[in-house]
């Protein structure tokens, strides 16, 4: 058997969700047995019980808002669910808040707000990390008329249920959370916005909508009042950014850059 059979078949032991999870294929008769014995070896367990506590904190220091808003009665059912669904991939508390974030998305009903603000953490993480390893112009790229606007790379939309404000706000004082109002709230989360997010007005909302359906900055700004003022401070705060294999690909007039 190689070696990687065997650190699979102790790896498999550590995160199973119970002892009796089938080992790998590969093992030696002797090897399996040895494996199998373990699995009643205090040790195991002890080393078993840290692996998943490691894990708990990378979620608390990747998702602190969401961790602080789970209810109190539910956050250990659900996190121990989490753990023995989704294996340890890393041990970067990013990775694992991004793990978090996708385990909460499959779920239906989606737990109120929590998943709001865990797709907002995960946006602020990837935020700040496109600041970090993008190789991009510091400055916002000139932007013709024909240009289409797409959302940034480090850029994303994060829907709510009720006021941004309100609900962060209430997990901050360790309220209760506002219930869901039925409107539309919307932050962006972008590099260039300070502390990387905010919520958006109603007028934003609509050109955003109207960039993801291919809407020109001209269209925008015939569309939408003080359209092209929204899209160039957008493009500033790095919410937007020229899409420009479509603008070099149209025939449009390249006049009026802003």
């Amino acid at each position: 058997m190689a070696l990687a059979d065997w650190q699979r078949g102790l790896a498999t032991l550590l995160t199973a969700p119970d002892p009796g999870t089938p080992l790998p294929t590969g093992l030696s008769p002797r090897e399996h047995a040895w494996l199998t014995r373990t699995t009643r070896d205090p040790g195991l367990r002890v080393t078993r019980d840290v692996q998943r506590a490691w894990r708990r904190t990378r979620l608390g220091a990747a998702l602190p808002l969401t961790m602080a808003a789970l209810p109190v009665d539910a956050r250990p059912g659900l996190v121990a669910a989490y753990l023995d669904a989704c294996p340890c991939v890393s041990f970067f508390h990013v990775h694992e808040g991004r793990m978090f974030f996708r385990f909460l998305a499959a779920r239906t009903p989606p737990l109120a707000h929590i998943h709001s603000l865990a797709a907002l953490e995960v946006a602020m993480h990837d935020a700040g990390e496109w600041l970090v390893f993008a190789e991009a112009p510091a400055a916002p790229l000139a932007c013709p008329d024909d240009a289409r606007l797409v959302l940034h790379p480090g850029a994303t939309r994060v829907r709510f249920d009720a006021a941004p404000e309100l609900v962060i706000g209430s997990v901050l004082a360790g309220r209760s959370l506002p219930p869901s109002d039925g409107g539309r709230h919307e932050m962006i989360v972008a590099p260039g916005v300070r502390h990387f997010g905010r919520a958006l007005t109603g007028a934003e909302t609509e050109l955003l909508d109207l960039c993801a359906a291919g809407a020109t900055l001209a269209e925008l700004a015939a569309r939408v009042p003080d359209g092209r003022a929204l899209a160039t401070h957008l493009l500033d705060e790095r919410a937007l950014v020229p899409d420009l294999d479509r603008t070099r690909a149209s025939d449009g007039s390249r006049s009026n850059p802003i």
